[in-house]
């Protein structure tokens, strides 16, 4: 999560600080992904794990223009991620549980085709993705941490990665409706068993929605 708070207050600096006719466009962005966050690798009939695998995704984001008649787009984008693990070759009715606190962060150059109220778009640029994990032992207070442990399957808090995406943005009045598919790739998984059953998906299609307001 130390990630994302030294980034909250550069990306609010960006929107507040920006001359108002400069300014372009800012509001709230959701997305569900197209694929689980999780890939399977193989199976172990000792290590049992259970995933919420399509998460919501929300956050903020904002516009602004750049040369060349572009926009830079800045998004912060929250999921909350959840799995268990059972290990039946020491006791089946020990179970951990697995939060993580995952945040995507893209910089996006965006080309927009039209002048008028529907404008078709690309965009493409670098994304960010840092989480944080807290893992349980059946929710208990065993021990001196309160029941909890470390957690195992994490292995990189922060991913660097490339995203593109296609859409449009809807203008009615100051307002936009802005539907857009968008790909992720990311160069290493931020968790991964010790096991070799699953890591995080590098491969991140997802389907999103922006709220905003602005020129």
């Amino acid at each position: 999560m130390s990630v994302a708070k030294k980034f909250w207050p550069a990306f609010f600096l960006l929107l507040t600080l920006a001359p108002p006719g400069y300014s372009q466009t800012f509001g709230l962005k959701f997305g569900y992904p197209g694929s689980s966050v999780f890939q399977g690798m193989a199976a172990d009939p000792r290590i049992v794990y259970s995933f919420h695998s399509k998460p919501l995704k929300v956050g903020l984001t904002g516009e602004i223009p750049i040369p060349a008649g572009l926009l830079l787009e800045i998004d912060a984008l929250y999921s909350r991620l959840r799995y268990a693990a059972t290990d039946a070759s020491i006791d089946p009715a020990i179970r951990s549980a697995t939060t993580v606190n995952s945040w995507d962060i893209p910089l996006l150059v965006k080309k927009e085709f039209t002048r008028f109220s529907i404008k078709p778009f690309i965009d493409g640029g670098v994304d960010i993705r840092a989480v944080n994990v807290d893992t349980s032992v059946n929710g208990s207070d065993t021990n001196a941490d309160g029941g909890k442990i470390r957690t195992l399957e994490f292995v990189h808090q922060i991913s660097p990665g490339v995203a593109a995406g296609a859409g449009i943005d809807i203008k009615f009045g100051r307002f936009h409706l802005v539907p857009e598919y968008r790909y992720a790739r990311f160069e290493r998984p931020n968790l991964r068993a010790p096991v070799g059953t699953f890591q995080s998906n590098l491969k991140q299609p997802a389907i999103l929605l922006g709220l905003q307001v602005g020129k």
